[in-house]
């Protein structure tokens, strides 16, 4: 998730281990989290999997602190976090959450932005009982605040969940570690039965296209836009509609591509691009549709370019639903 910076906070580590229970380290085990509660006493225990190793955390967490793409995740779980880094993602005019989740947000502590600039002395005020974060393990690796973990540790038990290609693995891992596996069932079950309606829905309209997704993000290079292969961002959601997405060269994740190299794509069947929730370009990408070599490509002309509702940055259950009823809608207005 993409986390807009507030001003660096500097503290020092807090000294006092408000932890109670012992915390075991295995090193980055990638395994999925779950575990038998240790019964007995007032506040039940378990042992959790994360990628930074074998946590004991609380069998039924009631105060959670939230890091980088774990605070939409857990607000769409139904989590009220008591403390969270900042999300651009609920704070812009337009968004894809609800008034409610929105609500969720605004009402936690914030704690600082993405894993490179923590508050460690705002985390620990809101007194949690777990810290989640959730985030690309290269990011993780690179970030200050890897080299910081024993002073998560010292405040309340912190798992991390990696972000991958297998973003089912990570929702479900997460949901279970905040003690919401009902609820990702849930949104699991919601998302399957919109897939199955899109492939039934679009079989025979889409059996002989190839589509190309395009996207442009506020940290891309001017005069470049993206292509999302499949099975790798919002392409991953269209992936399993049934749709047949066109690939980077040489099998890579993404690929970027200059203004002059769309015209490259004549031979593709169908262009996706991104809108935001209010149904216009986003704003990254809206420079592109202005230029001459995207109103002469084939498939501007041909009206087979297409805006589709999708939020660029998420990654989920929840968000693969919104990719997938804005894809449907965009389907339904493609010529024959």
């Amino acid at each position: 998730m993409t986390m807009a910076p507030p001003r660096r906070r500097r503290v020092a580590a807090t000294a006092a281990a408000l932890l109670s229970a012992a915390l075991t380290f295995a090193g980055c085990s990638g395994g999925s989290g779950s575990g038998t509660p240790q019964s007995g006493t007032s506040s039940e225990t378990r042992q959790f999997h994360a990628d930074n190793g074998t946590v004991t955390i609380p069998a039924r967490p009631q105060r959670v602190v939230a890091i980088s793409n774990a605070v939409g995740s857990v607000i769409d779980l139904g989590v009220k976090p008591v403390g969270v880094t900042a999300s651009t993602f609920f704070t812009n005019q337009a968004t894809w959450f609800s008034k409610e989740e929105t609500a969720a947000y605004q009402s936690a502590e914030k704690v600082g932005s993405g894993v490179d600039e923590i508050d460690f002395e705002a985390i620990a005020a809101v007194k949690p009982d777990l810290i989640v974060i959730q985030t690309p393990l290269q990011v993780w690796k690179q970030s200050s605040a890897a080299s910081n973990e024993n002073r998560f540790q010292s405040i309340a038990p912190t798992v991390l969940v990696g972000t991958s290609a297998d973003w089912k693995a990570n929702d479900t891992q997460l949901a279970d570690a905040v003690g919401k596996s009902d609820a990702i069932e849930s949104l699991s079950q919601e998302y399957d039965v919109l897939v199955a309606e899109l492939k039934k829905e679009f079989a025979s309209k889409i059996e002989s296209l190839t589509f190309v997704y395009l996207n442009r993000y506020a940290n891309t290079p001017e005069g470049q836009v993206e292509m999302q292969p499949s099975g790798q961002f919002a392409a991953r959601y269209a992936t399993e509609a049934g749709l047949k997405i066109a690939e980077c060269p040489g099998g890579k994740t993404r690929c970027a591509l200059s203004m002059e190299q769309l015209s490259e794509l004549a031979e593709e069947d169908v262009i996706i691009y991104p809108l935001g929730p209010g149904g216009t370009p986003t704003e990254d990408f809206a420079p592109v549709l202005g230029s001459n070599v995207w109103k002469s490509l084939p498939q501007v002309t041909a009206g087979r370019a297409i805006g589709v509702k999708y939020p660029t940055s998420l990654s989920g259950f929840h968000q693969g639903t919104l990719n997938l009823t804005g894809l449907r809608e965009a389907l339904r207005g493609l010529p024959g």
